[in-house]
This record gives C-alpha cells, structure tokens and sequence, in this order.
C-alpha cells in the first residue's frame, strides 16, 4: 500500500518496520535519514509511529477471543497459549544453546590441546643430501648476487648515473663561483 505518489513501497515497508521496532539497525538509519531530508516520510513516520504505540498498549483481554480466534485461523496462526509442545521443543531453550556451544568449544580445545605428535625421522644419507643440495643453492644465489653487485656498481653506478651527477654537480659549483 503507497501512501504517497512520490514515497516508493519498499522505502513505506521500511517505515513501518521502523515504527513498530522489528527493523534491523540499516533500515532504521535510512528511515532516520529519509525523515529528515523528506517531510512526507517524517509525516509517515509519525503516523505509524502512533499507531504501533497504540497497537502496542492493546492488550490480548481488549481484544475479544473470537476475533483472535478468527484471525488465528485465517492466517493459520497458534497463538502462545495453544502452542502444541513438539519432541524437539526443547532445542529452542537457551540452556540447551548454552550447554551445545559449551560442548563445541570443549571438543575444539580438546582437539587443540592434544595435537597428535609426528615426528619425522631422517637418515643420514637423507642430511646429507640435503646439505649438500643447500650448499649447492646457496652457491648459486652467491654467484647471482656477486654479478648483480658488479653490474650495479660497475656497469649503472659508474658508467650511467655518475657523469650526469657529476655534470650536474660541475655545472652548480660553476654557478655558485660565478654569481
């Protein structure tokens, strides 16, 4: 149900949700803002606002039983008192939340704490195999990073940065002794 041309349904859906208290804390920050920035929906606002209230203050003895009873079937509806116990009923209890969460975080620390222990055995001719094929890789990276340090130095350093550093160095000196 609009009840504005320039308010869309989704955004009257949210003001009502807001105004009764059953919107989530996202859809009342836009209805908050939308109220501000719209008088419509301030308007709106307030209007469902005094509704639920009033909605609210209704007690289940203001309201007579057939019509409960109507409404409850029509929309296939068991009110609190009719609830029928179901086997699993009990599930829903906090202490029955309380004591499965106790349950897992008891079976996850267990599991934690007792971490079953490998421990691997190596030979000897397996340590030194490993060794030797250390040493053979840290003798590449050795070579590597010597010729990258000769390039470095030798090659960019002296040959492409240095003389127009040096140029540029000349040319300040000159400046600075002539001015």
């Amino acid at each position: 149900m609009n009840q504005s041309k320039h308010i869309k349904e989704e955004l009257v859906d949210k003001i009502i949700a807001a105004a009764y208290g059953d919107a989530g804390i996202l859809d009342k920050i836009i209805v908050g803002f939308q109220a501000v920035r719209n008088p419509e929906v301030k308007k709106l606002l307030k209007d469902y606002k005094e509704t639920a209230d009033a909605v609210h203050l209704l007690s289940q003895a203001e309201c007579p039983d057939a019509l409960v009873k109507a409404t409850g079937d029509r929309i296939k509806y068991q009110s609190k008192y009719e609830k029928k116990k179901s086997p699993v009923s009990f599930l829903r209890r906090p202490v029955f939340k309380f004591a499965a969460a106790a349950l897992v975080i008891g079976v996850v620390s267990f599991l934690l704490i007792q971490k079953p222990k490998h421990e691997v055995k190596y030979s000897k001719a397996e340590a030194e195999l490993a060794e030797k094929q250390v040493k053979e890789s840290l003798a590449i990276v050795g070579k590597v990073l010597r010729k990258t340090q000769y390039k470095v130095t030798d090659e960019v350093l002296g040959g492409q940065v240095s003389p127009p550093i040096k140029k540029s160095i000349n040319l300040i000196n000159d400046l600075f002794k002539g001015g």
